[in-house]
């Protein structure tokens, strides 16, 4: 399935411009990832992985900084770099550890945690939440399964996420 990118052609100054913005973010993406990796792991390839991950999110999420924006260049950039680290033989073992969106915790003790706050998640937020850590998918296949895009698959995550964490901060008023 083919997806028109929303953003300008590729090489435009507000393209770049986005991309020069979000250097840092890859740099600490790859900085965090890669104290959970041997130091003989070559982080120029996974700094490179995670530069082709911030170029994909600019292209097809658009030019426009936002907190959405953020947080899907986030993920693409992880996405590749975990991708680059599978090529490489390092398999899920790190992922397991690192990708969750408390940054605390295993994906296993994150979903344990939100287990008592799922029911009150909203459908949509329910079934992808479930997808995401039950069935173990990726949001790009979540987005298939429900024939919607990607980054609306990642705003109902976040969504999703973020009504877990204020349902535990405030049991109560859940």
């Amino acid at each position: 399935m083919y997806r028109r990118p929303y953003s300008a052609a590729r090489g435009s100054a507000a393209t770049e411009e986005l991309v020069r913005k979000h250097l840092l973010l890859v740099r600490s993406i790859v900085g965090r990832l890669a104290m959970n990796f041997p130091p003989q792991l070559n982080t120029l390839n996974l700094y490179d992985a995670g530069l082709a991950g911030l170029r994909y999110a600019v292209q097809y999420c658009g030019c426009t900084p936002s907190v959405v924006f953020e947080a899907y260049a986030r993920m693409k950039i992880r996405e590749a770099i975990f991708d680059k680290l599978h090529e490489s033989g390092l398999e899920r073992k790190s992922r397991q550890k690192d990708d969750n969106p408390s940054g605390k915790l295993s994906r296993e003790e994150f979903a344990k945690f939100a287990a008592p706050y799922i029911e009150r998640l909203s459908g949509a937020q329910k079934e992808v939440f479930e997808r995401c850590y039950s069935e173990n998918l990726r949001l790009r296949e979540i987005a298939e399964i429900f024939r919607l895009t990607e980054l609306r698959i990642c705003q109902i995550y976040l969504q999703a996420v973020l009504t877990i964490k204020e349902c535990a901060k405030n049991p109560k008023n859940s």
